[in-house]
């Protein structure tokens, strides 16, 4: 069995002033929580992104937005190779949850796609 790749693009990450604010309703009012304010990065290819901090501190949301799981960021700007995440890198960019939640039946590329 050849197992055949598809040609890669090398992928340029970089993540500006990202901020993220949810809507909380509450039954008199309705407010919006800052969950991330002016977090800057980038990622070259080949680099692997590790993120340390105390529960809470935000990293699941930021990993969801760089990942594209999340909506647009409330405010900065998440940029591929200078792009705006699309539904074509969409199919170039994995993510796996930290629940690890795999499907054994599943190849690799079938759980990332």
């Amino acid at each position: 069995m050849k197992i055949q790749a598809e040609p890669t693009l090398p992928i340029y990450l970089k993540f500006t002033e990202v901020c993220y604010k949810v809507v909380i309703k509450g039954v008199t009012s309705t407010r919006e929580k800052e969950i991330l304010t002016g977090i800057s990065g980038s990622v070259d290819p080949g680099e692997v992104l590790a993120m340390m901090g105390p529960s809470g501190s935000g990293k699941t949301t930021l990993l969801s937005l760089l990942g594209g799981r999340v909506k647009e960021p409330t405010g900065g700007s998440i940029t591929y190779n200078e792009q705006p995440y699309s539904k074509h890198l969409k199919s170039r960019i994995g993510f796996v949850t930290q629940d690890d939640i795999l499907f054994p039946h599943l190849t690799v590329r079938e759980t990332l796609t």
